[in-house]
């Protein structure tokens, strides 16, 4: 490995400590807790020692699961089929894509039209396995998050972010699963949040 924990000096580093299981992009799966995240890549200490996982800055995952609390640093949910955007079938290559992509996990929108509760909040996380089953995906999570981020801040910047729709709504509003072509810590740090 080329970096080690020690190296990064980042001051958006973030220290998460939570186990779960992990299924590299490579397809070795490890339980590990994550140690360390910056702009490119995380590091997970797992039994085999640290490893690091490159995220994506070129797509990102969006959740948004209606009456979903996303409750503890790790677990799972589902997503009904037909509310993943452009999903097929997908290759095993693409799937091992799908798990360097930085993600925002969320409550739909509590008010119509941009309107989330004061309260209501958003996760950042990645996603660490998915399967179908039945259907639905059945996605399972580690969140990344550090401090409070409030879906307020993301309708707010809807058209900024890419995530409004033509008839003044925006994708915040229902049930989904998108992948979006953003790099997503800097389009969120565009708009002033910060990860």
């Amino acid at each position: 490995m080329n970096n080690t924990l020690s190296k990064l000096q980042n001051p958006n580093e973030q220290t998460v400590v939570a186990q779960t299981a992990y299924n590299a992009p490579n397809g070795n799966q490890f339980f590990g807790s994550v140690s360390a995240v910056n702009s490119t890549a995380i590091f997970v200490n797992g039994v085999n020692g640290q490893q690091q996982i490159q995220l994506s800055t070129d797509y990102c995952n969006l959740f948004i699961i209606k009456d979903e609390a996303f409750a503890g640093q790790t677990g799972s949910f589902l997503v009904p089929r037909e509310r993943a955007q452009h999903f097929v079938k997908l290759s095993d290559a693409s799937k091992a894509d799908i798990l360097t992509f930085p993600s925002l996990f969320m409550d739909t929108n509590k008010g119509y039209r941009r309107c989330a509760n004061a309260s209501q909040q958003f996760f950042y996380g990645l996603v660490t396995n998915f399967h179908e089953q039945g259907k639905c995906y059945k996605v399972f999570f580690q969140k990344l998050s550090v401090q409070s981020l409030f879906q307020s801040q993301l309708n707010e910047n809807a058209v900024r972010l890419g995530i409004n729709t033509n008839d003044g709504r925006d994708v915040l509003d229902e049930t989904a699963w998108l992948i979006k072509q953003m790099d997503l810590r800097r389009a969120l740090m565009s708009v002033g949040i910060y990860l």
